[in-house]
């Protein structure tokens, strides 16, 4: 699903997508999702606004002629800014901000008996990661 949940507008609509991706699922299947280290934003939203956001660009949108960057920042609510080379914005998104565990929570509360999560693809947890993946299954 790639980091497409935090696209919903309110978290609801997030439980109840994952409940019924669980029943589509074939038992013992598994939902992949990606999503942005939002605690380091959330915690860090100071610092990133002020321009220092980091961000590796190595494990997920690698590409170097289009940028990505939180340009606001609120618990609710994180708006993402694109820009083209010459740094003209291009477009921007809003996303839920959901933290590690809120998520982690969701998917066992809508049903899935086991959660896994991945930090950069590496089982090694850690903080400095720019996306984490979840593999849950049924």
């Amino acid at each position: 699903m790639g980091n497409s949940l935090g696209l919903m507008e309110e978290p609801t609509e997030i439980r109840r997508v994952l409940r019924e991706v669980l029943q589509v699922l074939r038992p013992g299947g598994h939902f992949v999702v990606d999503q942005r280290n939002y605690d380091y934003i959330l915690n860090e939203r100071e610092e990133i606004l002020s321009g220092r956001f980091r961000y590796s660009r190595k494990f997920i949108y690698c590409g170097r002629r289009i940028t990505g960057r939180p340009i606001a920042i609120e618990d609710d609510r994180v708006e993402f800014g694109y820009f083209g080379e010459d740094n003209v914005r291009i477009g921007v998104l809003s996303m839920i901000p959901l933290r590690e565990k809120s998520l982690n929570s969701m998917l066992l509360d809508a049903g899935f008996k086991d959660v896994e999560r991945l930090y950069d693809f590496s089982k090694r947890q850690c903080t400095d990661y720019d996306f984490i993946t979840y593999v849950a299954t049924k």
